[in-house]
């Protein structure tokens, strides 16, 4: 992405968007407005959740959650795209689980961008 100086256009509306720290970059802020957006959907969250348990197949989330096949398959290629979910192979079968540290990652990123600090 290019940098502009601390601003950044909302592209739908043509106003700008400026007060970003300086100590955090756009490419960061980017993601943590990619995890907002990935994580607003409702089925793609209560997936987030589920595997965030433990890992699981495709059929297994599919009669936890009651939703169709194509529908939780779409959601999980979401959250893989984005790197949330991690895909490992058994035969036919399709197993996913949570990439802990992209998520910690994830969770560092909001924690600067809204300037928190962890008590430790």
């Amino acid at each position: 992405y290019k940098k502009m100086n601390r601003k950044s256009r909302d592209s739908k509306k043509g106003r700008e968007i400026t007060g970003l720290d300086e100590g955090f970059d756009e490419m960061k802020f980017n993601k943590v407005l990619k995890y907002f957006q990935v994580s607003a959907d409702p089925l793609r969250f209560s997936i987030f959740q589920l595997l965030c348990k433990e890992e699981l197949c495709v059929n297994d989330i599919k009669n936890t959650l009651r939703w169709a096949q194509p529908s939780i398959s779409y959601h999980l290629k979401e959250l893989k795209d984005f790197g949330l979910i991690s895909l490992r192979r058994i035969g036919k079968e399709h197993y996913y689980s949570v990439d802990k540290e992209f998520c910690r990652t994830i969770i560092d990123n909001i924690g600067q961008l809204f300037n928190l600090r962890s008590e430790e």
